[in-house]
């Protein structure tokens, strides 16, 4: 319903936002009348997870069953389930996977029973835990169920009956999201992830473990302590052909970890065990560090050359030129190792408490480094997004983007400080702005310096102090947009004169002729539209003139004229 008046206490209507929603009516109602039995719970199956490609509602019977409702055609089918299910279920929660549905009975069991219930995974008792039924039940990954109770906390039931309780003691709201890989709690003073031990981690940490990752990290730390018995440990992986497999264990288990430091430690055994990868016969000419020069790749074929002479195989002669244009290139194992350590890097910036973003590897993989800069924008925090961008070398709209936004935070910052501190010159202000969108070099320092400190204009980290304003040329092609996104902030905090100067430097029509009609240069966006040749940009100028003229106009018949 839309434009819909309440009436308030004053006598003034308050309009409610519009809201559309599709509504299907389904026939449950008289299919528990029919039955004589009521419904306890319900839950949704994504589509994505259906064979029909339509949601499908899932509800339980008060004579323990359930039944599923397909929302297209409005079936309704009994799983019966009755000699399964020994009470009626009080909740459901669907695994992210769709495979398994937790369910939590009223004889205080949690059952976890396949979704076309006919696979029973576990039941697990928690009555002498509690006689009431949680507040709150959801997935922990896809291989653990937690569940909240106000009194006793947060219970977390692995896939074989394991389980550990976190008590939250004092706290009245406690929420849980569940996530890929993990589920985020909730409370009035924190936020925290809470998942179940990798399998890549648990295989390397556990004791007694004999894991080629695990042999390796013992290789790793008798090194760091000075002993000897280190060399042969790692010979020892070397000779067993798994030396290959071990790093990567080591490197995946790092960009699992949490703390920082046992990061390191997985970091440096997959450091230490690439370094033998050298002295193995078999990936010697594989350099794991980086790419080497073309004297290696032709020693390489050298020595290839000389095992197929002493076997009595002479190799076809190959042109020098195509052997001078084929360096030799790192490794699968090195490039996996410096994308993790990358990786690392960035999640724990943005775990930071000062960001407050706080992501595993999984989640970082689903949303990609473009998310990530696009969800930082979002939370008010573009110079990190855009230092993020130029660290991973992103596309270069990417990195346009997010210099834009933080082009477009400092004139909003400059403009709320400038009446109490003096502020900057408009043309101060778009000097800085330009150099950000272009991304020169300069001390971030001399932007923060108060002009009473006697610099009254910011220069590069050089000497030379030229002016940009009247040099569009310099400006990539990739900054198409970026101007003008950067003038309609500074329109909005109040800097005209700001909008204008960096107007003159916009390249892109489509993008400069709305925003001259969004700080009211009228004339200017249609100057620039019929310079463009641009028949709907003229007439958009032209309609919004129009508007203009009739919104100020004190007769309405005479604005139109």
């Amino acid at each position: 319903r839309q434009g819909d008046v309440f009436g308030s206490g004053g006598g003034r209507g308050d309009v409610v936002p519009s809201y559309y929603a599709i509504v299907t009516s389904l026939p449950t109602a008289s299919h528990a009348s029919n039955n004589y039995y009521s419904y306890c719970t319900l839950a949704v199956l994504p589509r994505h997870h259906t064979s029909s490609r339509h949601p499908e509602l899932f509800l339980s019977t008060s004579d323990n069953s359930v039944i599923i409702v397909n929302t297209s055609t409005a079936t309704i089918v009994d799983l019966d389930c009755r000699s399964r299910i020994s009470s009626p279920i009080l909740s459901m929660s669907f695994a992210p996977n769709g495979r398994f549905l937790a369910c939590f009975l009223q004889s205080l069991i949690l059952t976890v029973i396949s979704t076309n219930f006919e696979t029973k995974v576990l039941d697990f008792d928690t009555s002498e835990g509690s006689s009431s039924p949680p507040r709150d039940m959801k997935w922990c990954g896809e291989d653990s169920v937690v569940l909240h109770w106000k009194n006793l906390g947060v219970l977390m039931v692995g896939p074989y009956g394991d389980w550990l309780r976190f008590p939250y003691e004092q706290t009245e709201n406690l929420h849980i999201i569940p996530e890929i890989d993990c589920c985020r709690i909730v409370t009035d003073h924190s936020t925290e992830l809470l998942q179940r031990v990798p399998p890549t981690t648990s295989l390397l940490l556990r004791i007694g473990s004999i894991e080629p990752g695990a042999l390796l990290l013992d290789a790793c730390d008798a090194f760091e302590a000075g002993s000897a018995s280190s060399d042969e440990a790692a010979r020892a992986i070397t000779k067993t052909g798994l030396l290959t497999e071990a790093i990567e264990s080591c490197t995946e288990a790092a960009t699992r970890e949490f703390d920082v430091v046992m990061q390191k430690r997985l970091l440096r055994s997959a450091s230490y065990g690439m370094h033998f990868s050298y002295k193995d016969p078999v990936e010697r000419w594989m350099p794991m560090g980086g790419a080497t020069t073309d004297v290696l790749t032709k020693k390489k074929k050298a020595h290839q050359q000389h095992l197929s002479e002493e076997e009595g195989e002479y190799p076809e002669e190959e042109d020098e030129d195509e052997e001078e244009d084929s360096p030799t290139r790192p490794s699968k194992t090195a490039m996996k190792f410096v994308a993790a350590a990358q990786k690392l890097r960035i999640i724990n910036a943005l775990r930071s408490p000062s960001v407050g973003f706080a992501l595993t590897s999984s989640q970082y993989d689903a949303i990609g480094p473009n998310g990530v800069v696009a969800r930082l924008v979002m939370m008010k925090r573009p110079a990190l997004a855009s230092s993020i961008a130029e660290y991973l070398g992103l596309e270069d709209n990417v990195r346009s983007f997010a210099r834009s936004s933080k082009a477009a935070a400092f004139v909003s910052s400059v403009a709320a400080t400038a009446a109490a501190s003096g502020g900057r010159t408009d043309a101060e202000i778009a000097e800085i702005a330009i150099r950000i969108l272009r991304d020169e070099n300069f001390s971030m320092s001399t932007i923060l310096e108060d002009k009473t400190s006697g610099s009254t204009t910011t220069t590069p980290s050089s000497t030379t102090n030229t002016t940009t304003l009247s040099s569009p040329a310099t400006s990539n092609s990739v900054l198409r947009g970026s101007y003008a996104a950067v003038a309609l902030a500074a329109h909005r905090a109040g800097k005209a004169g700001v909008a204008n100067l960096l107007l003159l430097l916009e390249t892109s029509v489509i993008d400069k002729v709305p925003a001259l009609i969004s700080i009211g240069s009228h004339a200017d966006a249609a100057s620039v539209a019929a310079m463009a040749r641009d028949t709907d940009l003229i007439f958009l100028s032209l309609m919004e003139f129009e508007k203009y003229c009739m919104s100020n106009a004190a007769d309405p018949n005479k604005g139109q004229h």
